[in-house]
């Protein structure tokens, strides 16, 4: 090996000496300044609280706007607070439609376009003791103040529009007698799984203009689910037999399929072995998309 053969090869070894040298040190200078970013980064407990959400999107009949709800934190409420925002599908346009410390939630259009429907636990202008937190209200596209349009004991349980004057919704019956009794007597006892004397929820149609509640369905269980074709004229509905069904699985929901211009109904899936917690009309109104559980226990769909 000639002279300058070997200053090269030691040249090279020193080259690898030094990035042996120098490498781990940048490496650990890149992992300190990562770490800091990141720890700079990392969520704490209270941004998990106060973080912002964005959910119930509906878009226009018209396809040109989307309302949908945010929802935020509010430290003096020491609680969440949901309002309606609306924003333009053709142009960079949002507008607030609700403001307060309310929660206002399920927004949704009428056929036409011109109303905004929404549940909200907004004080109404005359307080009634007797009437549920939370009403559906209506705001108008127009413009000025959303008003309450219902004033029911229970509340909903969901609802659709069928055109610009009907909904359909879902809601537990009035107080019984032996509610009413209850109350009387002060009695602030609460009996778990009390089937005897729990009042069934039903589907009921109701009127906009004439403020109307007609009853749709007579059934002596508690409608859990259900969705309405477009025209009004059927809907499949999932009955809970038993209350604690959603521990011990012993007694599974029915599934009916309705005619509500009659009131006849025709069970679904008899067998048990397809229980629906998720049911979508299909736009055409030829029938329901319908989501089940599937399990291989003869007892558990968990």
């Amino acid at each position: 090996m000639n002279r300058k053969r070997v200053e090269i090869v030691a040249g090279v070894c020193l080259l690898v000496l030094l990035c042996a040298m120098l490498l781990p040190a940048a490496w650990a200078q890149e992992q300190k300044a990562a770490g800091e970013t990141s720890k700079e980064n990392e969520w704490k407990p209270e941004d998990f609280v106060m973080h912002e959400s964005a959910g119930g999107f509906q878009v226009s009949p018209d396809g040109k706007w989307v309302v949908w709800v945010r929802t935020t934190a509010d430290k003096e409420k020491d609680g969440r607070v949901s309002n309606l925002m609306l924003s333009s599908l053709t142009g960079k346009k949002e507008i607030q439609l609700t403001r307060g410390t309310d929660r206002n939630f399920l927004p949704k259009w009428s056929p036409n376009g011109e109303l905004i429907s929404f549940f909200s636990s907004k004080p109404r202008p005359k307080p009634n003791p007797d009437v549920a937190g939370t009403q559906l209200w209506f705001i108008s596209l127009a413009g000025g103040e959303p008003w309450a349009v219902t004033e029911f004991a229970r509340g909903m349980r969901g609802y659709e529009w069928i055109d610009n004057d009907t909904i359909i919704f879902g809601a537990q019956e009035e107080p019984t007698l032996y509610e009413r009794e209850v109350k009387k007597k002060k009695d602030a006892s609460r009996v778990v799984d009390d089937t005897a004397h729990e009042p069934p929820v039903r589907l009921f149609k109701f009127a906009v203009k004439e403020k109307k509640v007609t009853r749709l369905t007579d059934n002596d269980d508690w409608i859990q689910s259900w969705d309405v074709t477009r025209d009004g004229k059927k809907a499949v509905t999932v009955h809970g037999q038993y209350l604690s069904y959603a521990w011990d699985h012993k007694i599974p929901p029915k599934t009916f399929l309705y005619d509500l211009e009659t009131g006849k109904r025709t069970e679904l899936f008899p067998e048990g072995r397809i229980r629906p917690f998720g049911i979508q009309t299909a736009r055409d109104n030829s029938g329901f998309y319908i989501v089940a559980p599937y399990s291989t226990d003869p007892r558990f769909f968990t």
